[in-house]
């Protein structure tokens, strides 16, 4: 049988009216009638269990045959992060493989031709341990990488390195990953973004693409890795739950799906998951949609819905991340905000983001997300270093919205604790100690007339904005508008950001403030 062909494909455009921007009507949820418009997101299909009989049954697929698109046993070299054709070398210090080659053959490592006929080394250790070991040396690192019987280094052996990474040799840790977009039913085809481009990027990493209906049908099983450097590719998981809490039935449906979602992941032994909650939400209040036609409530009501209690039990075991795009929000009330921390404080979700923007839009954020998650699941990269490093090549995001992280971390006495960052993008003109800059002056309709200083006060600094124009075209009468804001005690160690057009992200920790919050 071939091999199964995997596509991703867009979700066809709603012929609905978008309701962003309305207020929303309120309604308990599950509180409908029976509606014949919920579907199901998986194929109607016989209930399956652990039994691992059951593949034997006519008409399952097996995964490494059907579904992966590489051969068992095949690990990703460690320099140019691919299974290549070329021959490789396993390091005898940290076990990970670097891929060499004659001269011009673009391996990482290009040694003489004699050499790759003959092998002449005993040993090899790739250029990642030997620099760790030279560092806090001041002289020049010199890369030995292959020895004899007696540990002496074979000199004039290599003729080339290629380097192509930001980093030297760090290598990847590839494991399973699942991405599950919850999304509100009959949303627009741009609400998909951020979902395909990040299992886009995610499938070049991935052994196989598979769905959960793939999994409960075939009952397919990911092959035990035998890779204890984390360097042999593993499936991905993609699934789209479409949800409708309006009646019992929508509510039903979901958390069948939510279940599936749990059993094939179980069955994959997939325990990195990342969440994207694409809604609306209304833009007073910001309760969140919970179903179509604006109908929402309050999100901490929704979120207990989108995940179920034995569903938020089962990822405390597990390392989940949630991306929250709700087009159209404002800030988080109070009671919603301790909500979500409490989420990460128990690890149900080991990191939240957020994005309050008042006009979200989740294409935006899409670059962020996939970025991300490629660096922290796959490059092996800490979650709070790469968070930055993402946000400093996305300028525009930072015009767009800021953002809040929250993430799992113990006090130092050992208990769960929740630590929230907010990301400000600064610069100096438009966007100065992370506060939107006034674009028009009211009072002497000018443009980009307002210049700002920063002045120290007791409770927090105060940015002023002072325009600059005239009163009165035809006199030289200074105008007089002024705006100040308080910056909070956390806001404090902002800079105003530099001149140049890029700008520059910063962060700090974020401590409930309404008032950061109301521009948040």
């Amino acid at each position: 049988m071939p091999k199964r062909k995997t596509r991703l494909t867009l979700k066809r455009p709603s012929k609905k009216d978008k309701f962003t921007g309305a207020p929303a009507p309120h309604k308990p949820i599950g509180s409908g009638g029976s509606s014949d418009a919920i579907q199901a997101t998986t194929r109607k299909r016989k209930r399956v269990s652990n039994d691992e009989t059951n593949d034997e049954e006519e008409g399952t697929l097996n995964y490494e045959e059907h579904f992966s698109k590489t051969p068992p046993g095949a690990s990703w070299c460690s320099g140019c992060d691919d299974d290549t054709v070329l021959k490789k070398l396993l390091c005898d210090t940290c076990g990970h493989i670097v891929c060499y080659g004659p001269p011009a053959s673009g391996a990482c490592i290009e040694i003489c031709p004699k050499a790759v006929a003959n092998p002449c080394w005993a040993s090899f250790r790739c250029p990642a341990c030997e620099l760790l070991s030279h560092h806090g040396n001041k002289d020049l690192f010199r890369y030995t990488g292959f020895y004899d019987q007696e540990g002496n280094g074979l000199v004039k052996l290599i003729l080339a390195i290629n380097n192509r990474k930001f980093t030297f040799f760090k290598p990847v840790r590839l494991e399973g990953l699942a991405v599950v977009q919850l999304e509100l039913d009959d949303q627009n085809e741009e609400f998909d973004l951020a979902f395909q481009f990040t299992t886009l990027r995610a499938a070049a990493y991935a052994s196989g693409v598979v769905s959960v209906e793939d999994v409960l049908k075939h009952s397919l099983r990911n092959p035990p890795s035998v890779s204890a450097t984390r360097s042999s590719p593993q499936p991905l998981l993609k699934t789209k739950i479409v949800f409708d809490l309006s009646t019992p039935e929508g509510v039903d449906q979901h958390t069948r799906n939510m279940n599936d979602l749990v059993l094939a992941l179980d069955r994959m032994g997939i325990t990195q998951i990342v969440f994207l909650v694409v809604t609306h939400a209304d833009p007073e209040s910001g309760d969140l949609h919970y179903a179509p036609n604006g109908i929402a409530a309050e999100s901490l009501r929704v979120i207990d819905y989108l995940f179920p209690t034995t569903v938020r039990q089962w990822l405390v075991e597990r390392s989940s991340h949630l991306f929250l795009l709700v087009c159209g929000s404002k800030p988080l009330t109070q009671d919603g905000y301790q909500f979500m921390t409490d989420l990460v404080t128990r690890r149900v979700f080991n990191n939240s983001f957020m994005f309050p923007a008042t006009h979200l839009q989740p294409g935006e954020v899409t670059n962020f997300i996939a970025f991300l998650v490629e660096r922290v699941f796959y490059e092996n990269i800490p979650l709070v270093p790469a968070v930055m490093l993402c946000l400093e090549d996305l300028p525009r995001l930072g015009l767009h919205t800021r953002m809040l992280r929250l993430s799992s971390t113990p006090t130092p006495e050992g208990r769960p604790a929740c630590q929230a960052v907010r990301y400000v993008w600064t610069q100096s003109h438009r966007r100065p100690w992370g506060l939107d800059a006034p674009t028009f002056c009211p009072t002497c309709q000018c443009v980009k007339s307002f210049k700002t200083t920063r002045t120290p006060a007791r409770n927090g600094p105060i940015v002023t904005f002072r325009c600059l124009g005239s009163a009165d075209p035809n006199k030289t009468i200074p105008c007089t508008k002024e705006i100040a804001v308080a910056l909070s005690q956390s806001e404090a160690k902002l800079v105003q950001g530099p001149a140049t057009k890029r700008g520059a992200w910063q962060s700090h920790l974020f401590v409930w403030d309404q008032a950061i919050m109301a521009r948040f």
